[in-house]
C-alpha cells in the first residue's frame, strides 16, 4: 500500500534548487512516517514496523507493508473503516488523521528545508 505526498507545487521550484528537492523531501517524508505511527494499527507491531519512505526523483511515498501479506493487510487497515481498532489512538486512513494535526508543520519543513523559511 502506498501513499503519496501530494499538493507541492513544483513549478516554483527553480533549476539550480532541484538538487534539493529530494533532500527536503526526504526530510519532511520521514518526519510525516514518524508522525503516522501513533494512529497506525497495532497488533503485533507488523504494520507500524513496515512503514518506509521511498524516494525518487521530485516524488516521495510512504509506503507500508512490504510483503504481500502485510500489504494486503495494510490496505485492509487503511481502507476499511468499519474495522474496531482495539489500539486508542489508532485508525483507519492514518496518514490522513497525521495530516490533521501535522499538515501545516510539514508545508513549512518543505519551505524551510528549501530555502524559503516559514
Amino acid at each position: 500500500m502506498r501513499i503519496s505526498l501530494k499538493g507541492i507545487n513544483l513549478g516554483s521550484v527553480l533549476p539550480d534548487e532541484r538538487r534539493n528537492l529530494n533532500a527536503a523531501l526526504g526530510t519532511v517524508a520521514e518526519n510525516a512516517l514518524a508522525d503516522c505511527e501513533r494512529f497506525v494499527p497495532y497488533d503485533t507491531g507488523a504494520l507500524r514496523r513496515s512503514g518506509r519512505v521511498a524516494l525518487s526523483d521530485g516524488k516521495a511515498t510512504l509506503e507500508w507493508g512490504g510483503t504481500e501479506d502485510t500489504s494486503r493487510y495494510a490496505r485492509r487497515q487503511y481502507y476499511d473503516g468499519s474495522l474496531h481498532h482495539t489500539t486508542a489512538g489508532t485508525c483507519s486512513h492514518w496518514a490522513a488523521a497525521a495530516a490533521a494535526v501535522r499538515g501545516t508543520t510539514w508545508a513549512a519543513m518543505f519551505r524551510s528545508a528549501m530555502g524559503g523559511g516559514r
